[in-house]
């Protein structure tokens, strides 16, 4: 009698429910349904993207004003609470900015301008001056071109090929009215999105409809604006401080023009990975084309990159690295692909646009996986 309940209530026991219940597998996404998925997201990335690629002009600008009112309107806040009017906090906050941005490059633009100018001599100097670790090389492509060539008395002799002559000039200047226009539009829509205070704000906060929703936004706003802030304010610190120490290295060693080099290094590391493999390429070239000795010439290479390293490895993880934790391959597909598309803005602005998108993801609870999958 008693086996006999024991076996009923063994059949009957049904604790065994949840545990195979939590081993099951969790329903998968179908096929048809992961690619229909898959097909949607990669028409809108290229609808997206031909967008921003045909209204670069109007889009730009907007990006840049949008980054850098995000940073500026902690200070703005700040002189508004202390009864200062928010269009004079707005100007007050752009001219402190401005007004180093306008030194720094009245310092660099002579040295640039000359430099330039010389650059055809300088390229001359460095070929014959190159000639000699090169020609073993040249020689060894010489020889392998000959092995391959078949001259008969049919052959026909490839006619020279004409290079028409391009006014290097009428680019440059070309560029650098669009530059020049671009950068007036992005400083005007500045202005008026720090001037309008936090009218922006408070309408998109009397849109939501809960209460929820409300206090989500103004979280939402707050955290970008303040991780914004202190990103670009760390980081621009650190690649003044970073320039300041290049220019006394670069001058040590005797390089000519070494605050003009140091300017571009700390512009050039604003742009991670990117930026640093150019300022070593520029700084070596330039070290090889201003002193004789090709010993010489590598010493202003390896300064920089010696500074470069130990700020990189040790100065920027430190100061930055706890409050902006993104996945370097995040940041690394992020620069090439802004950098594709809008050049060197489009490169600035790579790492400022994923930190925004991941402070967004983490409020947004639609969105968190992809915010985690942007961090380490």
């Amino acid at each position: 009698m008693d086996t006999a309940a024991t076996e009923l209530r063994d059949e009957t026991d049904s604790s065994w429910i949840p545990t195979i219940a939590s081993t099951a597998p969790s329903p998968r996404v179908r096929g048809g349904d992961l690619l229909l998925r898959l097909f949607r997201l990669t028409v809108l990335v290229a609808v997206g993207t031909a967008f921003l690629d045909f209204a670069e002009a109007v889009v730009l600008p907007v990006v840049l004003a949008g980054v850098f009112a995000l940073a500026l309107r902690p200070p703005v806040r700040w002189l508004v609470r202390a009864r200062v009017p928010a269009p004079v906090a707005a100007l007050v906050v752009m001219l402190m900015l401005l007004v180093p941005v306008a030194v720094g490059f009245s310092q660099f633009a002579s040295p640039a301008v000359e430099w330039f100018e010389e650059a055809p001599k300088h390229i001359a100097r460095l070929k014959v001056r190159l000639m000699g670790v090169l020609q073993p090389a040249l020689k060894l492509s010489e020889a392998a071109a000959s092995v391959g060539r078949i001259d008969s008395p049919g052959t026909r002799v490839p006619a020279p090929v004409e290079v028409k002559d391009l006014s290097l000039a009428s680019t440059v200047f070309t560029w650098t009215g669009s530059a020049l226009v671009g950068f007036a539009e992005m400083i005007a829509l500045l202005f008026l999105l720090l001037a309008s205070s936090e009218s922006f704000l408070h309408k998109l906060v009397r849109l939501m409809p809960t209460w929820a929703d409300k206090r989500r936004i103004v979280t939402v706003a707050r955290e970008v604006q303040q991780g914004i802030s202190t990103y670009l304010f760390s980081v621009g610190v650190i690649n003044l401080g970073f320039g300041v120490v290049v220019t006394g290295a670069l001058a040590l060693a005797g390089m000519p023009q070494p605050v003009m080099w140091g300017l571009v290094a700390a512009l050039l590391n604003f742009i991670p990975y990117f930026g640093p493999v150019l300022g070593v390429i520029l700084i070596g070239v330039a070290g090889l084309l201003s002193f004789d000795s090709l010993g010489r010439g590598l010493v202003p290479m390896v300064l920089y990159l010696a500074i470069h390293l130990v700020e990189a490895n040790l100065l920027t993880p430190f100061v930055v690295g706890r409050r902006v934790i993104l996945n370097p391959v995040v940041v690394f597909v992020s620069l090439m692909f802004f950098g594709w598309l809008w050049g060197l803005p489009g490169a600035f602005v790579a790492v400022p646009l994923m930190v925004v998108a991941r402070i967004v993801g983490e409020q947004v609870p639609a969105i968190r996986p992809y915010a985690a999958f942007m961090g380490r």
